[in-house]
């Protein structure tokens, strides 16, 4: 039946969304598995601003750059259908970690759920 914390959904997934591609997603994993994780390829290099990080995974819209999680519904053909999704503002990292993170190379994030 439909999952309790989201009436009227069924087989929720999570996983990130592809810059400029909503349909495009990097490992779904089941809504209710107790972690989640995803390495990014992307690339951080020091400008007059700050650290500006890209790659096939880190947005770029007017605010800033983020990453989308999606959260959809997965059906029986394993199509899945977003309804919601959450940006990851790289904004909210302290510059001084953002900067560590782009010397050393890796940056581990953690989010409740």
């Amino acid at each position: 039946g439909p999952d309790s914390d989201f009436p009227g959904y069924e087989n929720i997934h999570v996983g990130v969304q592809r810059k400029d591609r909503p349909g495009e997603l990097l490992d779904l994993h089941p809504g209710d598995a107790p972690a989640a994780s995803w390495t990014l390829e992307c690339t951080a290099r020091s400008t007059a601003d700050g650290v500006e990080v890209t790659g096939p995974y880190i947005q770029n819209r007017l605010g800033g750059r983020f990453v989308y999680l999606s959260w959809g519904t997965v059906d029986e053909a394993g199509l899945f259908s977003m309804f919601r999704r959450a940006k990851l503002m790289f904004s909210d990292i302290e510059p001084e970690v953002l900067e560590a993170a782009a010397r050393s190379g890796h940056r581990t994030g953690r989010l409740g759920l």
